[in-house]
């Protein structure tokens, strides 16, 4: 006799069940493989765009704000610097667009077979790991290679490599809040989805990737750290290469909004989650 199982929507605001989540890794699994066999397919380089992508960037970065436009790289080689902060910021942008779109990508899916929603999220950020721990690898063996190679750098990590899980969650977390709200509005105005790529932008001048924090104005900088993404960027400088770094109060702080992020965006989700598939 086979058990009975009935679904029902959730009732107001309320947060997703861990239960629901734990019974469902097998799916989890399968989206994770899903999201990774098919970003690449039927491309000649593959995997290998992983590398490609943030390693192209950082040479262009070197070439127009180091080289020619001399921006400060406190010390740090010039590609290392701009390849350190596109490490943490290319997973959040990769995050956030894909959970952005996540509902709106996955509505034929959504309309055939009812699961616990918050699984292709969740999903998207998983898989999102892979990439970003390719990248890592790369990234350090360019460190390696300026340490061997070098007569002028030498890399020394430090104590605070102890919180890098921590940094992290935090930007998953982060790029799984906003993404969550966008992808919440987006199932109703379209016009969220579309803005994202210009907001992106905008964020990406907000966050020292291209600049240190050092060369912003100290009667500026109490603004500029009010991005949560600003204490992260400057926390993976800090941790490879002891420069940089910010209080620990900006570190609360972005935390802190990270968690009101994360916390609302879901809440959001779930709240959307009961009518969506009628307005997709």
């Amino acid at each position: 006799m086979q058990d009975e199982v009935i679904i029902k929507p959730g009732g107001g605001w309320a947060l997703p069940r861990w239960k629901t989540i734990t019974q469902n890794f097998d799916l989890l699994f399968v989206l994770v493989r899903r999201e990774f066999l098919s970003k690449y397919r039927q491309t000649i380089l593959g995997p290998a765009w992983y590398i490609a992508q943030p390693l192209f960037t950082g040479l262009i970065f070197t070439a127009l704000f180091s080289s020619a436009a001399k921006m400060s790289t406190d010390g740090i080689p010039p590609l290392l610097f701009y390849f350190c902060g596109l490490l943490s910021w290319g997973y959040f942008v990769g995050c956030l667009e894909a959970t952005a779109g996540s509902l709106v990508n996955n509505s034929a899916l959504f309309q055939k077979v009812y699961f616990p929603r918050i699984l292709v999220p969740l999903s998207l950020v998983i898989a999102k790991m892979y990439s970003y721990f390719v990248q890592l690898a790369v990234f350090l063996l360019f460190v390696a290679f300026y340490h061997l190679k070098s007569g002028t750098f030498s890399f020394h990590p430090n104590w605070t490599l102890a919180f890098y899980p921590l940094i992290l969650v935090q930007t998953a977390a982060l790029a799984l809040g906003v993404g969550l709200w966008v992808a919440a509005l987006s199932t109703q105005y379209r016009d969220f989805h579309h803005l994202l790529g210009f907001a992106i932008q905008l964020w990406m001048y907000a966050t020292p990737i291209i600049y240190p924090l050092s060369l912003i104005q100290e009667k500026w900088r109490g603004w500029v750290l009010l991005n949560p993404m600003c204490a992260v960027t400057e926390a993976y400088r800090r941790m490879f290469f002891g420069v940089g770094g910010v209080s620990f109060a900006a570190h609360a702080w972005s935390a802190a909004l990270t968690f009101f992020i994360i916390v609302t965006g879901l809440l959001m989700f779930q709240r959307v989650e009961r009518r969506f598939v009628d307005t997709l």
